[in-house]
């Protein structure tokens, strides 16, 4: 499939300018710049395309050189979408030619660029940041791609963090985020792990595992939903795993293929508590309110999710001992919103517990994250 290139353009009055009485025709001034550059009107657009709020939509197109302009035009301003099957350099000139001349024809407003956005080039290069805005990735090669009963597990090599594990194309671990194992665990708080009891939930890429093996516990517990993370991971993300997901069973550590609330509600109806519980499954949902509305409904994707957080946290505070710790990730530091509610979720838990929040740089992410250590009130504050 042939690359398409694709630059956006935002034109909008700038603040104190005067809306020109005639701003439609605003379109004509975009028009005679297309023109210049060889593009015709699509005939079926010689008609103007008006919605019910006035809006117009035309498209444009320069059949020779493969590149077509869709525009909107309204009283707010307007947007162009130029889309090109091109090399890079080639579409980035035409590209800031044209933010040029758009800058000159239109004084009173200001006009934007977004980089182009590649498509079709065989590896898909996008995700999103924490709170939800476009990113790039620099994926050279999929090693493993593969649909689970659960979720699309995919391993691909990076240009600048080796391998990387995406979950439903959402970045996990690369082989260059020891940082974050080693926050979600305390390593660099000092936390001791010697003859504990470990209670890991999730974190199927095994680096968790791999390294609180070598801190002499006494017993890690590992719960993971999905196998084919397990086997995706010991297979080709050993700089993470190691040998550790090799097998799932020794004298001081399991891993069991299953669902993680499940054996929490097993393990607290048993009354077994362990020293740390590490959480690396739930998800904080990129949305303004607790149970966002959504005209005038509630969001129920985002309502269970929270719904998921309040549940799995209740659950793990039966399960630590009384000076045990919960240890977990939280979300993006971007996501304000959504670190918010989880604030509003441990203080709806119910039972008086400590919250200690700390950052750090995730290189794969490309940003900061939180977590948080939890204890319960009447434990010590001693690590």
């Amino acid at each position: 499939m042939p690359i398409t290139l694709t630059s956006l353009y935002e034109i909008v009055l700038k603040e104190g300018s005067r809306l020109p009485e005639r701003w439609h025709y605003e379109l004509e001034e975009v028009e005679k710049i297309l023109f210049q550059s060889n593009f015709a009107k699509l005939e079926k657009s010689n008609s103007q395309n008006i919605s019910e709020n006035g809006s117009i939509f035309e498209c444009y197109c320069n059949h020779q050189q493969r590149q077509t302009i869709f525009i909107t035009c309204s009283v707010e301003g307007m947007t162009l979408d130029f889309n090109e099957q091109s090399l890079l350099r080639k579409h980035n000139e035409f590209a800031a030619k044209l933010h040029i001349e758009l800058v000159k024809a239109f004084p009173a407003y200001n006009v934007q660029r977004v980089p182009a956005i590649k498509r079709g080039s065989g590896i898909f290069q996008y995700t999103v940041f924490g709170d939800g805005t476009i990113k790039e990735l620099d994926l050279e090669k999929i090693v493993f791609d593969a649909k689970s009963e659960f979720q699309r597990v995919t391993v691909a090599e990076t240009k600048s963090n080796g391998k990387l594990l995406l979950l439903d194309w959402v970045e996990h671990l690369s082989d260059k985020d020891d940082n974050y194992t080693s926050v979600l665990c305390g390593l660099k708080r000092g936390l001791s792990y010697r003859g504990k009891t470990i209670l890991i939930l999730g974190c199927g890429n095994g680096a968790v595992l791999h390294q609180l093996k070598k801190l002499n516990p006494r017993m890690i517990t590992m719960i993971e939903k999905d196998e084919m993370v397990l086997t995706a991971c010991r297979t080709h993300m050993r700089s993470c795993c190691g040998d550790s997901l090799d097998q799932y069973d020794s004298e001081n550590h399991k891993v069991i293929v299953g669902y993680c609330l499940e054996y929490l509600h097993k393990y607290a109806n048993e009354g077994r508590q362990f020293d740390y519980v590490i959480n690396n499954i739930t998800e904080v949902p990129i949305e303004t309110p607790l149970y966002a509305q959504t005209n005038g409904k509630e969001s129920m994707t985002s309502r269970s999710k929270w719904q998921h957080i309040q549940e799995v946290f209740s659950q793990c505070l039966k399960v630590i001992a009384v000076d045990g710790q919960i240890l977990s990730h939280i979300a993006s530091d971007g996501n304000h919103k959504g670190i918010e509610q989880f604030e509003h979720c441990m203080k709806e838990l119910g039972g008086k517990i400590n919250v200690e929040v700390f950052n750090t740089y995730v290189s794969s992410f490309g940003e900061i994250w939180k977590f948080c250590c939890i204890r319960k009130c009447n434990s010590s504050t001693k690590d």
